[in-house]
């Protein structure tokens, strides 16, 4: 085993530093030894440059030597015996104090380490070293405040030192205070432009201020000073897939694997853009590798928990949070605010607004933070206060319209896809094409829906229907499409080969089979993805004996579900960061679906959602004959809807009723 912990770079470049010990001994020549006996040792050099200025050159004792090598060995405790009895003959030593220390902490001696920096510093405050070794040690036992004390004090006293203002930004961001903590890097990076780690550093606060193009930057240079740095291949596709190129960050993130195989963050990196490919389970094993190398690794936990929770995994959510309480504790924000979303999952509203209310803000990532004000916003619905509700739902889309993501994406474009695709078939007053006669007739049933569509009720009897196999929220339909080049749209439907549509229904079984397994023979496959309404087209020229159930509730309903939401920024969430936008897509897309029906006689029985419980027997009857299964089965006790909610935002809604109202009146 080879020891290794940042203290022991100081400690060494601390044998550069005059003091009564080093006149006696030469600190020049125990750098020379450091560099035979550790070759690769980074800091050595700049303090064996250091004692040539302050003409050192007497002989150190070989006791310091076998000190360092016992160090080098990883046989600390035999170090640390050495270097207390260097103290103890040379009690005003500075720089053997501060050797001490550096062995201390490696051995996890925190509070000797600390004792031991102390008196180094007491004995010669001139130095720089002992200071910076002291402020890291008081920050690793959380005593933050007064490592930024220290390392203020020690750029005033050493203005030219780059490594002083870069470690005081560290610890000003580790404070929360990002303006502060970029402007130290800053200043660490005029004084050594080609540090790596400044550049690095100031990135993530950069990221912190939400700056994420300005952080890219700073990333992809630190890459192009140290090409063989993890760290900064990781930060780099972490600003990436906050730019909303997930592809891209997903690339770099495997180089700073390949570089750093044990770097847990850069794992926790790739698993963000996985998750923003659709890699949900790949995502997963990257988050349970990061943890496997890093056990009390807050953000991976984080991580993992909000990645089953958006996955609809309660169980999974309960399980990935009581080990992050285990190995973390509950003091990092991140934690807690994942604390306050089990709250509120286990009906404890008024637990989760205490606990989300108690996290200061700026201390959580911009998109979680816009999650914690949706938190409270539907804590705050439930307890009456919707001008509260709406006013903390407007502040978190306000702050999502603002990121380096939402600034990427284009709404509109997905807005005008969906219009062309209108006018694609608006032109035609039959059905474009021949269904082919060998068409196969087992078609899964495709339960789709204007945005913001919730079951309720009817959601929990095709979850518990024992001929039913729902398949929620996957990706079958996209992989159809993405067979197709260009537009899907009637004139490249109509053109569809037999092979290529054998294609699409293979790519989508084979998809399917990835979710739901190969058991389900005799189930009802119910498709569950209401977006796919969009290409309710597609699937119909691929499946032409295709069922769709349309979930229909009150549009209002609809688009301020979208707009109340927790934020999963997209091209077609986007649209609804602002309610006029919102009402608009609401529209575009039911225009699209009218058009469908119209063209190509679709095969749909619509649900009402929000039916009230005296006609919810007859709702979930008709359903049950229209999928050609016993009617007989009829449980509906479970599941709840909410069909005036809107109501209560009536005001808010106003400039965009007579739009969404008109098709209250025509749902499906």
């Amino acid at each position: 085993m080879t020891a290794s912990h940042p203290y022991v770079n100081q400690a060494l470049q601390a044998a550069a530093s005059p003091s009564e010990y080093d006149a006696l001994s030469g600190a020049k020549q125990v750098c020379r030894r450091i560099l035979d006996k550790i070759p690769k040792h980074g800091r050595a050099p700049a303090a064996l440059r250091a004692p040539q200025q302050q003409g050192s050159e007497a002989a150190l004792p070989q006791e310091a030597d076998e000190a360092i090598d016992l160090f080098r060995q990883g046989r600390l405790e035999e170090a640390r015996a050495e270097a207390a009895s260097l103290v103890a003959r040379y009690p005003r030593a500075a720089t053997m104090h501060n050797l001490l220390g550096s062995i201390e902490a490696g051995l996890g001696h925190s509070l000797r380490a600390i004792g031991s920096f102390r008196r180094a510093v007491a004995l010669m405050p001139e130095l720089l070293e002992p200071k910076l070794n002291l402020a890291e040690a008081l920050g690793e036992v959380g005593r933050q405040e007064e490592a930024a004390d220290i390392l203020a004090r020690a750029t005033r006293s050493h203005p030219d030192s780059a490594d002083a203002h870069d470690r005081l930004g560290a610890v000003l961001q580790a404070l929360g205070r990002h303006e502060a903590a970029a402007e130290s890097h800053r200043k660490a990076i005029d004084l050594n432009p080609r540090s790596a780690q400044a550049h690095i550093n100031l990135g993530r606060a950069l990221s912190a201020l939400g700056k994420v193009e300005e952080a890219t930057r700073q990333f992809a240079k630190a890459a192009r000073l140290e090409s063989d740095s993890g760290q900064a291949f990781s930060c780099l596709g972490a600003g990436l897939t906050g730019l909303g190129r997930p592809r891209d960050g997903i690339k770099a993130c495997h180089r700073a694997i390949e570089l750093s195989p044990g770097n847990a963050q850069a794992y926790v990196d790739l698993a963000e853009g996985l998750e923003g490919v659709g890699e949900i389970e790949s995502a997963r094993q990257c988050l349970e590798r990061a943890l496997a190398l890093k056990p009390d690794h807050a953000g991976a936990h984080s991580a993992l928990c909000g990645l089953h929770r958006r996955a609809g995994d309660e169980d999974g959510f309960r399980a990935a949070l009581e080990k992050a309480r285990r190995q973390c504790g509950e003091d990092d924000p991140r934690i807690r605010f994942r604390i306050a979303q089990l709250a509120e999952t286990e009906d404890a509203p008024l637990a989760a607004r205490r606990i989300a209310e108690g996290i200061p803000d700026g201390r959580l990532p911009a998109i979680m933070e816009a999650s914690r004000l949706m938190l409270l916003g539907r804590v705050m619905d439930r307890q009456g206060d919707h001008a509260q509700a709406f006013e903390l739902a407007r502040r978190a889309n306000d702050s999502l319209g603002a990121t380096p993501l939402a600034r990427n994406l284009d709404p509109a474009a997905f807005l005008r896809d969906i219009e062309s695709l209108t006018a694609s078939f608006a032109g035609f007053t039959e059905k474009p094409w021949q269904d082919p006669p060998d068409a196969p007739s087992d078609a899964p049933v495709f339960l789709v829906g204007p945005p913001g569509t919730g079951g309720g009720f009817i959601d929990a009897v095709l979850a518990d229907h024992p001929s039913i196999t729902v398949v929620e929220e996957k990706p079958m339909v996209a992989r159809m499409r993405a067979l197709i080049d260009g537009p899907a749209d009637c004139e490249r439907l109509e053109a569809l080969s037999p092979s290529e549509l054998e294609a699409m229904r293979h790519a989508y079984y084979g998809e399917l089979n990835r979710h739901a397994g190969s058991g389900n023979a005799g189930a009802v496959i119910v498709d569950k993805l209401p977006l796919n309404i969009i290409h309710a087209g597609l699937i119909s020229r691929v499946f032409p004996s295709a069922k769709f159930l349309f979930a229909a509730q009150h549009p209002c309903n609809s688009v301020l579900a979208c707009y109340m939401d927790d934020p999963s920024l997209d091209a077609v969430t986007a649209n609804f960061l602002d309610l006029e936008t919102g009402a608009t897509f609401y529209d575009r897309v039911m225009r699209l679906w009218s058009t469908y029906r119209q063209m190509l006689h679709l095969d749909v029985h619509v649900l009402s959602c929000e039916a009230p419980p005296a006609d919810r027997r007859q709702t979930v009857r008709a359903m049950l004959q229209f999928l050609d299964l016993d009617p007989s089965y009829l449980l509906i006790e479970r599941g709840t809807t909410r069909p005036g909610w809107w109501e209560n935002y009536r005001e808010q809604l106003e400039p965009v009723l007579p739009l969404l109202e008109s098709w209250a009146r025509h749902p499906a």
